[in-house]
């Protein structure tokens, strides 16, 4: 099995977008693009880890493959999707299979049974969403913010369904995120936000944005997640953003939480 490509490979592929497949069940578990040997450094760097400090739910269902006793099932198998491609072509192919993964299983980003990427892809905030929501997206209520107030949105890839929806929604929606936690912690409200529609409000409690236990003590990119104040009465809120269009997302940001406004 292949670790790395030849120099006259990299330099005839150029640009690519790849899969990382788990050989037990040969399902997809985390898509990427990139030059080079990138597609193989996922593993590499886990291997060189041997276990420990691993970041993410990628390193560690890497880690998990590269474990087991059965040869036949201990290498990750790298897929080149496409290649030949610019940068341009390559992120937006892999925003594209994100979401298509990720939907088809009808399924959210960092699920247990998708795929392991943190983000959707450089497209994601105009990703796959079905065509009423797109249709509200464009054509809905534009939101009118209190000038008083910040915001902070995050976008979530899955719209739950259903008598759970807004529990569900909520789960999504509260961690676990790259943040600035002195910044965030400003917000007067938290949106959540669905094919560029305000579908969830809601307010921190008292202890504000606090970091995901357990990680790494060595990692850069620290992930933080909120809980809800629950004595907060946001009816007003809700009915007034709720539904309504929010689209000044910066265009090709790849990160799920930004400020909309009062920043």
């Amino acid at each position: 099995m292949a670790l790395k490509f030849s120099p006259k490979t990299v330099e005839a592929i150029g640009y690519y977008v790849y899969i990382l497949v788990d050989p037990l069940n040969n399902a997809p578990f985390y898509v990427g693009k990139g030059t080079g040997n990138r597609v193989f450094s996922h593993v590499a760097s886990v291997k060189k880890k041997n276990g420990a400090n691993l970041n993410d739910a990628k390193e560690l269902y890497i880690n998990s493959i590269i474990q087991r006793p059965n040869p036949a099932h201990n290498q990750v198998i790298h897929y080149i999707v496409r290649y030949g491609l610019t940068q341009e072509q390559a992120l937006l192919i892999e925003s594209v299979l994100i979401d298509i993964f990720n939907h088809k299983l009808n399924i959210n980003l960092n699920s247990s049974n998708g795929l392991t990427n943190i983000y959707g892809g450089f497209y994601s905030y105009n990703g796959c969403i079905t065509a009423d929501d797109l249709e509200r997206s464009i054509t809905g209520k534009k939101v009118q913010f209190d000038k008083t107030k910040k915001y902070l949105a995050i976008n979530i890839n899955y719209l739950p369904t259903g008598p759970d929806a807004e529990q569900e929604i909520y789960k999504k929606v509260r961690g676990c995120w790259v943040l600035n936690p002195c910044k965030a912690n400003q917000a007067d409200y938290i949106l959540a936000i669905h094919g560029g529609v305000i579908v969830g409000v809601y307010k921190l409690d008292g202890n504000g944005w606090q970091p995901v236990p357990n990680q790494p003590t060595d990692v850069v990119k620290k992930r933080y997640f909120f809980d809800q104040d629950m004595s907060a009465n946001l009816t007003v809120e809700r009915k007034a953003l709720i539904g309504c269009c929010l689209s000044n997302k910066p265009r090709g940001a790849q990160n799920p939480v930004w400020y909309v406004y009062g920043w």
